[in-house]
């Protein structure tokens, strides 16, 4: 049976990582499984501690150095790269605004392969989306910033401008239906 991702009885298959040997060995299991579904909480959790009993969140702006404190978001960083320019070849993205060096140069590394196709789930409209993608926000913005923003969006495979919510309603079946047919190939 193919993996169906919109269907929470493969969650067998998902990474959560709130305890990191585990997650760690069960990531490392299926490098190369293509009918895993890896989810990563990039910047911590609620859920996770460190040895010293404090949350694993990171935010902020040094988010990269941030990372680089802990083991475990240390590893989650590496193993995405890893799945994103080695793995997998699609990718949904859902609640990510775009304004992370680190993980947008690592979709732009997958994505310039030729590999890895990336679709975007995003309640914004498509000319907002757009111009966020591909236009400065501010004066202060560092250039490689919005330029890595302009460069996923060029290479985007496709935009849905939906919310959660939207499409797991039941009136808006024809939508999931739409998405699962243009990301996985099958209705």
């Amino acid at each position: 049976m193919a993996l169906n991702p919109f269907n929470p009885t493969h969650n067998a298959n998902i990474l959560m990582g709130s305890d990191f040997m585990s997650a760690k060995a069960a990531a490392e299991k299926h490098l190369d499984d293509n009918n895993y579904l890896p989810y990563l909480k990039m910047h911590g959790s609620t859920n996770w501690r460190d040895s010293s009993g404090n949350h694993i969140v990171i935010i902020g702006t040094n988010k990269k150095e941030d990372i680089d404190k802990y083991e475990l978001t240390k590893w989650y960083n590496k193993y995405f790269y890893h799945i994103l320019t080695t793995t997998i070849n699609k990718l949904l993205i859902i609640g990510y605004g775009f304004m992370d060096k680190h993980i947008n140069e690592a979709l732009i590394k997958g994505m310039t392969s030729g590999k890895l196709k990336v679709y975007v789930l995003d309640n914004q409209n498509p000319r907002d989306f757009k111009n966020k993608m591909t236009n400065k926000l501010n004066e202060n913005e560092r250039k490689d910033s919005y330029e890595n923003r302009r460069a996923i969006y060029n290479f985007l495979a496709g935009y849905f401008p939906y919310s959660l919510e939207d499409i797991y309603r039941e009136e808006n079946k024809p939508l999931l239906d739409d998405m699962k047919a243009k990301i996985f190939d099958y209705s």
